[in-house]
């Protein structure tokens, strides 16, 4: 699995977003790990490695917060 987000250059935030996931490459679903890139157009470069299901739940509490905003 591979999602990738480049921003927009006038508004100068986001450069690149790209989660990407081979769960494949472990023995189960739940020990599958994603690796997170992320870079600005300041130039801050941030990689990461997290379970899936971590990020997954991350995700969700963030979309209910927004919800009740």
């Amino acid at each position: 699995m591979e999602y990738k987000l480049k921003g927009d250059p006038a508004q100068r935030e986001l450069e690149y977003l790209e989660f990407f996931c081979n769960p494949n490459a472990y023995s189960t679903a739940f020990d599958a790990k994603v690796l997170v890139t992320l870079r600005t157009f300041d130039g801050v470069r941030v990689t990461t490695e997290g379970r899936l299901s971590a990020l997954k739940s991350d995700v969700d509490v963030y979309t209910d917060q927004l919800a009740s905003v």
